[in-house]
């Protein structure tokens, strides 16, 4: 209800064939908004649900499907984004910053992270590495 939620509106524009779609934009922007709200209001990425969640209402419509949906989860909560190392950072094995080191990833390059830790401070990339991805070592791109 709209006692106890925070509802974000995303609109949607119509391509040539008449389909549906949410703009890269406007999906950044979303998940930029969506992050802040949960790092202020401290809610968990489990309770960042659709509008279709709630009463079945096909909306946010292109992402009804779960396999898009998991896609867009994932952008709108910070578990996947692209990044651009600011200095060489270092590549762990684990989330923890005492794990072993198993590489380098070099300044100025961009990378993929596919999953953060709840603090949302470290960065797991494709090939299973962690790297600190706070203000400080890397920028969103």
């Amino acid at each position: 209800t709209n006692q106890n939620s925070v509802s974000i509106e995303m609109c949607c524009k119509k391509n040539a064939k008449g389909k549906l779609y949410i703009t890269e934009k406007t999906i950044k922007n979303t998940a930029d908004l969506v992050q802040a709200i949960q790092k202020r209001l401290g809610i968990d990425d489990d309770h960042v649900i659709r509008h279709f969640d709630v009463n079945g209402k096909l909306c946010p419509y292109p992402y009804i499907e779960p396999p898009k949906w998991k896609v867009l989860h994932a952008k709108l909560t910070g578990q996947h984004q692209k990044i651009r190392a600011k200095g060489n950072l270092i590549v762990r094995k684990s989330s923890l910053l005492t794990s072993k080191r198993i590489g380098l990833l070099t300044k100025g390059k961009s990378y993929e992270i596919v999953k953060t830790n709840k603090k949302k401070s470290r960065g797991q990339l494709k090939d299973g590495g962690w790297i600190t991805i706070t203000n400080k070592y890397a920028e969103r791109v």
